[in-house]
């Protein structure tokens, strides 16, 4: 039996972003779950809430692919764990242009207007929000995501749980450590070696 319509969790304002992204990329949506209770019945954008995500084996009986629609980083890494086995679509909205040879990992999501050039590596469940640029040869790691109108130059390396904020920029080469936050507007000019935030022009942690 093929799979028939994808399963979209989360209920948050990233949600809105994926499933619009979905219906613009004619992706058939079966249904929107959310653990938080409150989220049950919710309408989002037509849809409703159907509550808590389903167990890995009902997504396998059900022959359902799925898409985790939640921003923070690290529960999308909890819930890929607990959702182990389970098939995780990759959704791209038709106005981002993506270089026929990009890499993209399971899960990942790729908002308007984003641009992926050649060379590209995109790890799992990574997130590419609204107008983000990812230049040649950049390499992303899982779970990361590549904030509103951001710019990765070429052969930028950003770690796992990276968040990269909206605005922010990284010269070409500069490598990121798992678990940096890059504050909005940053300017990264040189390597984060290790976890932290880093803020300003050119960005450094704060003191």
């Amino acid at each position: 039996m093929s799979t028939v319509g994808l399963w979209v969790i989360g209920a948050g304002g990233h949600a809105k972003v994926v499933l619009e992204a979905c219906r613009a990329a004619a992706l058939p949506v079966a249904g929107v779950f959310d653990d938080d209770p409150a989220a049950a019945g919710r309408d989002l954008l037509g849809f409703s809430v159907a509550g808590a995500v389903p167990p890995p084996v009902r997504w396998r009986a059900e022959r359902k692919r799925g898409i985790l629609a939640v921003g923070s980083n690290r529960a999308r890494e909890a819930l890929a764990t607990r959702l182990a086995g389970v098939d995780w679509a990759t959704v791209v909205h038709p106005s981002a242009v993506v270089a026929p040879d990009v890499v993209l990992g399971p899960g990942v999501f790729v908002a308007p207007r984003v641009v992926i050039n050649p060379g590209a590596v995109i790890g799992a469940h990574v997130i590419l929000n609204t107008g983000a640029i990812v230049e040649h040869d950049c390499r992303i790691g899982d779970f990361t995501h590549v904030a509103p109108g951001s710019v990765l130059t070429g052969n930028v390396t950003l770690g796992r749980r990276v968040l990269f904020g909206a605005g922010a920029v990284a010269i070409p080469g500069v490598s990121v450590a798992d678990d940096t936050v890059c504050g909005a507007g940053a300017v990264l000019t040189a390597d984060v070696s290790s976890a932290g935030i880093v803020v300003g022009v050119p960005a450094r942690a704060p003191r």
